[in-house]
């Protein structure tokens, strides 16, 4: 399990993110504006996809995917096995949110966004709710989901919180997935980073 960069001042993070804006190189280990900083966003999302939290998954056992959209968009797909019946349904976070912060580096991503969508889907029903960072701007709505069980959110990261010059790296293969503290043997699941700024020529990363 791969270490995270947080300590109980996490435990304010969830509820309106102001602990990651005023703190992020504590969290990401760069400062705002400090061009560095994409880099480290991109990495510490693939770490914690890769080394999924023990309530979720096993390490190296999810499949997921990041959708590079734009310069401070993305998309994060998760194979995530959700465990709410046909009866009942998602376990609201702070302020009403289906974000929680079982997947500390994208809650600690939609704090630091202008814009977030969330999705769960889950044995044929679908949840989705728009948020202004970590702020619901609504309530959760239904949509029709993909088959099986997943998470996908969707942020566009907030320039006045990142620095307006930080972007999401072009250069994806030398990124730090795994870090020091990964003991975890290998597993089945699989990281797929695709870029689409290079259009339909979209540069493919896979990491297992």
């Amino acid at each position: 399990m791969a270490e995270h960069p947080y300590d109980d001042i996490w435990i304010e993070a969830p509820e309106s993110g102001a602990s990651v804006r005023r703190n992020v190189p504590m969290f990401f280990g760069a400062a705002p504006g400090d061009p560095q900083l994409g880099t480290n966003l991109l990495s510490a999302l693939g770490d914690d996809l890769l080394h999924a939290a023990s309530s979720i998954a096993p390490a190296h056992t999810l499949s997921a995917r990041i959708d590079i959209l734009g310069d401070r968009r993305i998309t994060v797909s998760v194979a995530q096995p959700h465990r709410w019946t046909a009866s009942d349904s998602p376990t609201l976070g702070p302020s009403g949110s289906l974000l929680g912060n079982e997947w500390w580096s994208l809650s600690a991503l939609a704090a630091l966004s202008a814009a977030v969508t969330v999705e769960l889907w889950c044995d044929g029903r679908g949840f989705r709710q728009h948020c202004s960072g970590l702020r619901p701007l609504g309530a959760v709505q239904d949509f029709l989901p993909p088959d099986g069980s997943g998470t996908r959110v969707s942020l566009t990261l907030d320039p006045a919180c990142i620095g307006a010059d930080v972007a999401i790296p072009t250069e994806l293969a030398g990124l730090n997935l795994h870090g020091p503290f990964c003991t975890a043997p290998p597993g089945p699941g699989r990281l797929l980073i695709r870029d689409h700024r290079q259009g339909p020529a979209a540069r493919d990363i896979r990491y297992r």
